[in-house]
């Protein structure tokens, strides 16, 4: 299943320059090429997402709000 979070205006956006090491890449780049996210970006803000609410800095109903299912871990 293809999970989606799209900002709705790129006006509402900004780029972030993050350093992460290759084989979390390569991870990322394999779940991208089996169709479960649409990019690496698309990945990025979906566990920036979680991590938020986990932390409690979001509530979790923000989550069903844009689709996304929090597996659980850590």
């Amino acid at each position: 299943m293809r999970l989606m979070l799209e900002p709705k205006n790129t006006k509402d956006t900004t780029v972030i320059s993050v350093k992460l090491d290759m084989l979390i890449v390569n991870k990322i780049e394999f779940l991208v090429r089996k169709g479960y996210f649409k990019s690496k970006s698309d990945f990025i803000r979906q566990a920036v997402m979680i991590k938020l609410a986990r932390d409690g800095y979001l509530p979790e109903s923000a989550l069903k709000v844009f689709g996304i299912r929090d597996s659980g871990g850590a």
